[in-house]
């Protein structure tokens, strides 16, 4: 029986500071979240201006046979032999395509309609019938198995995933050459979303790459389709993973860098074994950690609680970095500053244990939250506390210290030498600086330079003025 479907499924800107009054030295502070050598440097300059082994793999192996070996037991034909006096190919093609129509239908409705839902339950209601009327054309049961399993993907309805394997066993049965069809036996199990139905469909899904493979071998396919092998390799990794089965998950993810065709596949291999080994092995923490973050925009306080609790139950360095991280981006969320910049700086001073992507992250943040902070000292009137954050800021050397070497002269504007100095600073580093702000330290070292009576100077800052 030949039938065909014709659809397809499947930091703020800031001006420039007022004359400063001198002020009368400070007693020592302690700034938090700076480091003592810049909270001194920043002091003493406001006292002027203003004041695994062979067994393990063994092993390894031997578990993934044991696997496969389920798979393929849940594959055995027991008494699914076909009787063609069962058969009624003209009933089942009646009804097969009622249920195509149906099905094309909800293609073209938004999945979140009753309307969409209805058009799904007539489809598996005629593919149901056309299966009645012919219980072992493979070509019915693949989309009777595909129904339900939109089914239960789309509206969670009760048993139907089951229902889809129940279908789909016998179809795999009888077609075991047939990947695309193991693959979508797989999907149902994953639905079902234990930790036993994730095991078998990570060794349905590696079982599904076998077959593909297999098409070149057995099947006279002149070459194997990568893309179909990587990506059920993939679906396997990351379904072991679900089960909380790391080193199988390892074991298929390592095997799937093979059948990578792109960059884009190569690098996304290694994303997946960096999540798998974020904190050695830890899902329960990684996947803990994942839904802490997403909830964090909606509930930052309760999001900052969860970091503080995870944080004591992660063992490696990377995940240790990452949860602290985050934790003091929750703090500053909720209004606590000091303590976020407390810990960026702690960070900090630990970052040779880091890796480059944490390093560039963790310095970004730090330097936003530290020039933010700084800005609204400022505008408070607390001058000498906002220096020591502009300086700390200045000394991580990211694209924002320019910014800050900057705001930290102009604050200086009662002492010309220290001034001079820090917009030196922002000067080395003028490619960070927007074209507006550019002008306007050169504009400030023009009067510097004439304060301090250096005529040459000043018009050679003129000049550089006058071609931007």
């Amino acid at each position: 029986m030949t039938r065909v479907i014709f659809f397809l499924l499947v930091v703020a800107g800031c001006r420039s500071a007022a004359l400063v009054v001198i002020m009368e030295p400070e007693t020592p502070i302690a700034i938090p979240g700076v480091d003592s050598v810049i909270v001194a440097r920043a002091l003493a300059i406001a006292e002027v201006s203003f004041a695994g082994d062979r067994a393990e793999a063994e092993r390894l192996a031997a578990d993934g046979r044991h696997l496969a070996r389920r798979a393929d037991s849940l594959l055995s034909l027991h008494d699914w032999t076909p009787a063609d006096s069962l058969r009624d190919s003209a009933l089942a093609t009646e009804h097969f395509n009622e249920g195509a129509v149906a099905l094309e239908s909800w293609s073209q409705q938004s999945p979140d309609s009753l309307h969409a839902l209805s058009l799904l339950q007539q489809a598996a209601a005629a593919f149901e019938a056309a299966l009645d009327a012919d219980p072992f054309d493979a070509e019915i049961r693949y989309w009777l198995g595909h129904v339900l399993g939109l089914q239960a993907e789309h509206y969670e309805i009760k048993h139907a995933a089951q229902s889809a394997i129940e279908v789909l066993l016998k179809l795999v049965s009888l077609n075991q050459d047939r990947h695309d069809y193991i693959g979508l036996l797989a999907r149902q199990y994953e639905l079902v979303a234990t930790s036993t139905a994730s095991l078998l469909a990570g060794a349905l899904w590696e079982k599904a790459a076998r077959v593909a493979q297999d098409d070149v071998v057995l099947g006279g396919q002149a070459a194997a389709d990568t893309a179909a092998v990587f990506g059920y390799l993939l679906r396997s990794s990351r379904s072991f993973g679900r089960a909380d089965s790391v080193d199988q998950a390892l074991r298929v993810l390592d095997a799937s860098v093979r059948w990578a065709a792109t960059v884009y596949e190569v690098e996304l291999v290694t994303a997946e074994r960096r999540w798998l080994m974020w904190d050695e092995g830890n899902l329960q923490a990684r996947r803990l950690y994942d839904r802490i973050l997403a909830e964090a925009e909606a509930d930052p306080k309760q999001a900052a609680g969860d970091l503080e609790a995870l944080l004591n139950n992660v063992g490696s360095e990377r995940a240790r970095v990452d949860v602290a991280h985050q934790l003091s981006l929750a703090w500053y969320a909720t209004g606590r500053p000091a303590d976020a910049l407390a810990l960026m700086r702690d960070l900090w001073k630990d970052r040779a244990a880091m890796e480059d992507a944490q390093i560039r992250q963790v310095r970004s943040d730090y330097a936003v939250m530290a020039y933010n902070l700084a800005q609204q000292l400022r505008r408070k009137g607390e001058l000498t506390r906002a220096l020591v954050y502009l300086l700390q800021c200045e000394e991580l050397e990211d694209p924002l210290s320019a910014s800050a070497a900057l705001e930290a002269a102009q604050l200086l504007s009662n002492n010309p030498q220290a001034a001079l100095e820090r917009a030196h600073v922002a000067e080395r580093r003028m490619e960070d600086l927007r074209l507006e702000d550019q002008r306007r330290l050169l504009r400030y070292m023009v009067d510097l330079h004439r304060r301090m009576g250096d005529r040459d100077r000043a018009r050679e800052y003129f000049d550089r003025l006058g071609g931007l």
